[in-house]
């Protein structure tokens, strides 16, 4: 059976952010937007709640094995750091709310001396949810380089969050898979002309620009930045008409060469 969590961000659109235009409601929504995105990847079951103070039924309802409030806290504008409170410091709660403070505090711009895990029985997110829960408060929006971070670093949020739940949970965190930036190999051409790889002596755009000259004049070579059989012969037809060694290989002499007599057919 899967792992289920609710997430239950604040529902406070009043507590605006300092120097930045959002509000705790706004910005803990986009924040659990990401964490779901998170948890689903890792297999986990998730639900967002969207109506304050009526999750905590609708989570009993979706009985969960975690409930997860998410909010940003205010206070002096100079407090600063994160913090995480359960019901009890029994061993259950502290098995998702340790990791997951660790993993915040190690983020955030700064951490307060005194913050960390606290207990709450009042709080009716902690003593009226069936499942577990941890009510995380990431950081003080009311400190204008805090609010910033709050909304710059969403994602950055959510990953930290999700690990910490995934750590509690005994599930593998399995991140966001980075894009293939590899470029598929050259197909071969079928004429025989295509077998041979570039070398550093022969870049691929100067044979590009020499086979397009010897098609020009008549022969029979592919339009690639390859060197095979084809382009071997017919370098070395011009290495011959112009007094030169057959060597076959596109050497500054031949590529002189070979620019003097396409000048010479074009005259014509």
């Amino acid at each position: 059976m899967a792992f289920k969590v609710y997430l239950s961000p604040s529902n406070q659109p009043n507590n605006t952010y300092n120097g930045v235009a959002t509000n705790e409601r706004d910005n803990c929504r986009e924040i659990a937007k990401l964490v779901k995105t998170e948890l689903e990847r890792c297999g986990i079951t998730v639900k967002i709640g969207l109506g304050g103070s009526k999750n905590v039924a609708e989570s009993n309802a979706f009985k969960p094995n975690l409930h997860i409030p998410i909010h940003t806290n205010a206070y002096n504008k100079k407090a600063r750091g994160t913090s995480v409170m359960v019901y009890s410091k029994a061993a259950q709660n502290l098995k998702y709310a340790t990791p997951i403070f660790n993993r915040l505090k190690g983020i955030v711009l700064k951490q307060d001396a005194g913050r960390g895990i606290s207990v709450r029985p009042d709080l009716l997110e902690l003593n009226g949810t069936s499942a577990i829960a941890v009510y995380i408060e990431v950081d003080f929006h009311d400190v204008p380089e805090v609010a910033k971070w709050l909304t710059s670093k969403r994602q950055l949020i959510a990953q930290t969050i999700a690990k910490g739940i995934c750590e509690g949970a005994g599930i593998k965190y399995v991140g966001e898979k980075e894009p293939n930036n590899t470029q598929p190999p050259q197909k071969n051409m079928t004429a025989n002309d295509s077998y041979s790889i570039t070398t550093p002596n022969q870049p691929a755009l100067a044979i590009y620009l020499a086979k397009l000259l010897l098609i020009n004049m008549g022969y029979a070579v592919d339009p690639n930045g390859y060197i095979g059989e084809g382009t071997v012969n017919a370098l070395k037809d011009i290495q011959a008409k112009s007094g030169l060694a057959k060597s076959g290989a596109l050497d500054s002499a031949t590529a002189e060469a070979l620019v003097n007599l396409y000048k010479g057919k074009s005259l014509k």
